[in-house]
């Protein structure tokens, strides 16, 4: 079942929301347009509404609502405020066991924390990075032989002190990390064997489409 908590996370001050074009844009942050116009364009982080929201911490509404057993997989993606609120839950973390996180290498929005702030207090609180997921924008001058540049990505971090191989393995399986998942609870290796095959079929129906559309 899902419950939604309205509630914004990162610290225990008021903050200001800025409500973006599209919604999905919006941030505690303001949006770098001079960097973001680069790139893309800027419409969809235009700036709508500007909203004063209170701030707790995520240790505080772990609390609250009672994740005392722990978090098998934290996901947090919000547009800049991601280091915020991973700093502001030390208790939350010792018993969280895979993190999915959001992470910009270049300032999309104005003053935000970027890779470096995350990785190193991830890595101090017990975290290795087990994968980084990227994406790279081309400058707007579209130069097709350039690479593109890498401006943010989705890193899993992987808890060093496993609370739980079987909900820690569950939680990399979901994500695609099959090997992984099998080599930390190996009593399931049957059940792993399964996925894999599964999403090993899946994967070359996907690529014999895009063939079959290219072809076309």
């Amino acid at each position: 079942s899902w419950e939604i908590i309205p509630k914004a996370l990162g610290g225990t001050d008021t903050r200001t929301l800025y409500v973006t074009q599209q919604p999905g844009l919006s941030s505690l942050y303001r949006p770098n347009l001079s960097l973001i116009k680069q790139y893309q364009d800027t419409a969809p982080y235009t700036i709508v509404h500007e909203a004063q929201v209170p701030v707790v911490t995520l240790d505080s509404l772990a609390e609250a609502y009672n994740f005392k057993d722990g978090i098998d997989l934290l996901k947090v993606d919000t547009q800049g405020s991601e280091y915020d609120i991973l700093k502001s839950a030390s208790v939350t973390l010792s018993r969280t066991q895979v993190i999915y996180v959001e992470m910009e290498f270049a300032e999309l929005y104005e003053k935000q924390p970027l890779f470096s702030d995350i990785h190193a207090s991830l890595s101090d609180k017990g975290f290795y990075l087990h994968d980084l997921l990227p994406v790279r924008y081309r400058h707007r001058n579209n130069l097709e032989a350039s690479r593109p540049q890498l401006i943010y990505g989705y890193g899993i971090y992987v808890n060093r002190q496993i609370r739980d191989a079987a909900k820690c393995a569950a939680a990399l399986a979901l994500m695609g990390f099959i090997d992984a998942a099998d080599a930390l609870f190996p009593s399931a290796h049957d059940e792993f064997t399964h996925i894999s095959k599964r999403l090993s079929k899946m994967f070359r129906r996907t690529v014999h489409h895009d063939r079959k559309d290219e072809n076309d």
